[in-house]
Formats: structure tokens, sequence, C-alpha cells
């Protein structure tokens, strides 16, 4: 970590009360909880979001998406249709074409997809970050904590976040796992990978 991240997780953490669960964080992870909640305070403010442009994010999904359409019109049209016989000579070695492409818009497609509904995805790709600071809590304290993850945002986002509370990332957590239960799962199952096998201190 970056001393600015030390400084910070630092200043932040020495604004907690006695009883918040969260001073019996190793430093390391200490640092890593203000890294992910420092990340989610730029990111959700309204100058950051207008400058994070998804239309090219939800437009290559369409995009990838249409590669399933163009598999069925070339099975339909060209590898099976009536002149399939006549189009053999020409065809022939792009046999499996559609089925790449199908592979190819599940894969790429469906990753995009997990960033969340067309018109959304800026919004659900900053909630991300949210929630992998409250399932990170999770995996560290048995709990989620939200109320107390809450208090540390406070100390962070200096003042910005003074209405934030406990229940609101409880309701984005709870949304995100609802709505797009794939990219929820796939984060969980990310910072297990990634964290599960280490001691808590």
């Amino acid at each position: 970590m970056s001393e600015t991240t030390r400084r910070n997780a630092a200043e932040a953490f020495a604004t907690l009360g006695p009883n918040n669960p969260l001073i019996h964080l190793s430093q390391k992870d200490k640092e890593l909880l203000c890294a992910y909640l420092m990340v989610y305070d730029t990111i959700s403010r309204p100058s950051a979001s207008q400058e994070m442009n998804m239309e090219s994010e939800e437009r290559a999904a369409r995009t990838a998406w249409d590669a399933a359409g163009l598999a069925d019109r070339l099975e339909a049209d060209v590898f099976h249709g009536p002149l399939a016989e006549i189009l053999q000579p020409l065809s022939c070695g792009f046999e499996l074409l559609p089925e790449l492409l199908r592979a190819f818009a599940s894969r790429v497609g469906g990753g995009l997809d997990l960033t969340g509904k067309p018109g959304r995805k800026g919004e659900v790709l900053v909630n991300q970050m949210l929630v992998t600071a409250s399932e990170f809590v999770r995996l560290r304290t048995g709990r989620p904590n939200d109320e107390h993850v809450a208090e540390l945002f406070q100390g962070i986002s200096q003042g910005s976040g003074s209405d934030f509370s406990g229940a609101a990332i409880h309701k984005k957590r709870k949304r995100l796992e609802r709505e797009y239960p794939a990219a929820y799962q796939a984060l969980v199952l990310r910072l297990k990978k990634t964290f599960g096998s280490e001691l808590t201190n």
C-alpha cells in the first residue's frame, strides 16, 4: 500500500469508537478496507459518475450478443439453407463459425452483462466496490458489520458520507445480490479465493 493509503487508513480508524469491531483487523486488512472505501468514495461522486462513460461498454455487450444472432442466420441461410450445397465450396472450412460466434457472444456479452442492465452499468459498477468492502469485512469478521463500515466510511469521506448508514450498505448489497446474482457471486468467490486462506489477526 502507498504511504497515502496508510496515512488515510490511520486517520480514518482513529475516528472509530472503541466498540467498533473493525479496530481489531490487522493493519494490512485495515489499509485494504480503506482502499476499497476510498475508491468507492471517489467514483460515487457525481462528477466522477459523469466521467464514467458506460456507453461503449453497453455497445460492446450488444455487439457481442449480435454475434449469436449472426450465427443463427449463417446456419439458416448459408450452411443449412436452400443454397447450402451451392455455397459449400465457398463456405468449406467455416462450418464451426456459428458455434464460435455463439461461444464468443456468451463469454463476452455475458461477461459485460455482469456489470448491470443497459443504462445502469455505471451504478452497478460503483456499488460493486462498496459491496466488495462489505463482503471483505464479512470474510474477516464473520458478518458484514455494515453499521461499522458506515462509521469508517464517514471518517474517509470527509463529510460527504454524513448521511451514509449501515442500512444503506445493506440495501445496496441485497439489491446487487437480488438483481445481479452472477456479479454478486463472482465478487464473493473472488474475495474468498484471494483472501479466504489468510488468517485474520
